[in-house]
């Protein structure tokens, strides 16, 4: 249970993240596991702390002139590439063996010591330690005093929390979320290192970028509603955690919901101004 006293005490321990991270035996699901559930304050903390910077520091910036900053954009975009890359290779071999192997129902209910142990498990390790990090972007964007929208803010907070909630309590349907999360990111962030090193591209790779996201998220739906069905429905065995659950559908909804929102005015507004060019 969540009190002040916990609250108010920030424990984050460093030499067990890279331990567990740098294990040479075979990763250990359940020394991560113990990990994430002794740091879920801290994610909340990290999340209040993430909070207060975003809306202070754009106030501190509104009468600054913005930072110059492209190259340690593009070192930090690039990055990010790479290791989102790094771990959408690393469990595409795992996901297609579960999908096409043991059939989609095994794919959503059943993590068959695959998913989250051995080097599948050291790849979903890692992909939710990077959510860590991400917070990054935000402060890139206020320095730029560029538009800090919503939906931005918004995602990276409660990705870091859910993210974080459900790892600790194995559920096999979020393997899709997870690993076209990781393709798209590494897309993603290759296109923003070559918009930050000055390269021009056209606006159908942004538009698929964005289509490529909320495709994520209607898959991410479905499996989620697929393996809520399949255990509450038809009363079929499947590793789902209660609370978990519902974290993923509020999270799954609402960014469903927002990037189409996002995508229909963003292009929209672009299209309008180009027919007045015209």
């Amino acid at each position: 249970m969540l009190t002040w006293d916990r609250f108010n005490v920030v424990r984050f321990d460093a030499h067990q993240l890279i331990a567990i991270t740098t294990e040479k035996k075979e990763f250990s699901y359940t020394r991560a596991q113990r990990w994430i559930l002794e740091h879920e304050v801290f994610s909340l903390q990290i999340i209040v702390l993430y909070l207060m910077m975003v809306f202070s520091l754009k106030q501190f910036m509104n009468k600054r002139h913005p930072f110059n900053i492209d190259w340690p954009i593009r070192v930090w975009n690039m990055t990010i590439a790479i290791l989102s890359g790094f771990c959408a290779v690393g469990m595409t071999k795992e996901f297609f063996q579960t999908v096409f192997g043991k059939g989609i129902n095994a794919s959503l209910c059943s993590s068959n010591d695959t998913f989250f142990h051995g080097s599948n498990g050291f790849f979903l390790w890692c992909y939710h330690i990077i959510r860590l990090f991400e917070f990054t972007d935000t402060l890139f964007i206020i320095l730029r005093k560029q538009p800090l929208l919503f939906i931005h803010w918004y995602h990276h907070a409660l990705t870091l929390f859910v993210a974080w909630f459900t790892y600790a309590r194995p559920m096999a349907f979020t393997r899709y979320g997870i690993y076209l999360n990781a393709m798209v990111h590494t897309v993603m962030y290759s296109y923003f290192f070559l918009r930050s090193s000055k390269i021009r591209l056209p606006l159908i790779i942004a538009k698929s970028i964005t289509s490529a996201q909320i495709v994520q998220f209607i898959i991410a739906f479905w499996s989620t509603a697929q393996a809520t069905a399949m255990k509450f429905g038809l009363g079929m065995p499947c590793e789902l955690d209660t609370c978990g659950l519902m974290w993923s559908w509020f999270m799954v909804s609402s960014y469903l919901y927002l990037f189409i929102h996002f995508y229909f005015n963003k292009y929209s507004e672009k299209k309008e101004k180009h027919e007045k060019c015209e």
